[in-house]
């Protein structure tokens, strides 16, 4: 009997030992792609512009490339001089991702209206983003039609909030944003979209809808729903959610104060606030591991992304970067 005791005891530490391991968070088929992304967009910062062309070249051995990614790739070329190979790719992204041309010939891209002219690149725009709604109309017409129609929904009540004097600061002002958001989007509506297209990325409902889903994620879903992080979870595992996108959701969704008047959870460190029109990194909650958990879902060091990114880090991480370094 003892003996048996014994053999059961064993059994039920490896089995809470096993349990405590935490289940991986990014598909290892996607964690390769990652690694070359973040490597790409760091030598991007640092004018390294022929390791950023082998990162592209490896990552898109893995996976079809993500706009943030083909966006650097652009700009890399248009360093280079390679323009022909820069239209080659932004025509790539206004016939996959639906992308408006006038983004391209913002001063970051490099490529000014005369220059995109001489390319003959206006003569296709039209025709590509002709395609790239052809092409989802049959798959994804309804998802488009709801984001499109709840889009246009929201900036219509942020006019209106806008013009509303009883509000007299941004906390206000966010939170009758966020309020009025979730009277008009039913829950139930974004978990049909979701279960039907599987968690739709920007190939399949093109980059601007996308960004119009997290929107409505942000606003809807709840902190204290399993249900709301499964979906997430599952998302970011099948890379179908970006780890940025995935993080951001984290903070902004399951860190809100609780009845306690604590965070719910430790998070990844993208809020940022504002003073004098800079950015800063907002407050984290357990900061020594901040860099852990980013690592965990692919994303790189806080201080990494606040050079590439352009925000200022906050004393709270500088101190405890700082204190890292010296042990």
């Amino acid at each position: 009997m003892k003996k048996l005791f014994i053999i059961l005891s064993i059994v039920s530490i490896a089995a809470i030992a096993q349990n405590a391991i935490p289940k991986k968070k990014i598909n290892p088929d996607f964690e390769a792609y990652y690694k070359f992304a973040n490597q790409m967009h760091w030598a991007f910062y640092n004018n390294r512009y022929q390791a950023v062309l082998q990162h592209y070249a490896e990552l898109s051995k893995m996976s079809k490339p993500r706009f943030t990614e083909i966006e650097v790739f652009i700009k890399t070329n248009v360093k280079l001089g390679v323009l022909d190979e820069a239209n080659k790719w932004i025509e790539y992204c206004i016939e996959n991702f639906g992308m408006h041309p006038s983004i391209f010939y913002r001063n970051d891209y490099g490529i000014s209206e005369q220059t995109a002219k001489n390319m003959g690149f206006y003569s296709n725009a039209a025709h590509l983003l002709d395609l790239f709604y052809t092409s989802k109309k049959s798959k994804t017409e309804s998802i488009i039609e709801y984001l499109h129609r709840n889009d246009k929904l929201f900036r219509s009540q942020l006019e209106q909030y806008k013009l509303n004097p009883c509000i007299d600061n941004k906390h206000d002002f966010a939170m009758s944003i966020a309020n009025q958001f979730d009277t008009i989007f039913a829950e139930k509506e974004l978990l049909k979209i979701i279960k039907e297209y599987n968690f739709p990325d920007e190939y399949d409902i093109g980059s601007s809808n996308v960004g119009n889903l997290l929107i409505l994620l942000r606003h809807t879903f709840s902190f204290s729903s399993k249900q709301h992080r499964a979906i997430l979870d599952s998302a970011l595992y099948q890379g179908k959610l970006q780890p940025e996108a995935y993080a951001t959701i984290f903070d902004i969704i399951f860190n809100r104060v609780n009845s306690n008047n604590t965070l719910a959870q430790k998070d990844f460190g993208t809020v940022k606030e504002y003073k004098n029109g800079n950015a800063f990194l907002g407050y984290i909650n357990d900061v020594e591991h901040v860099d852990e958990r980013r690592k965990e879902i692919c994303l790189m060091p806080l201080w990494m992304d606040a050079k590439i990114n352009g925000y200022n880090l906050s004393d709270q991480y500088l101190q405890t970067l700082k204190k890292q370094r010296d042990e």
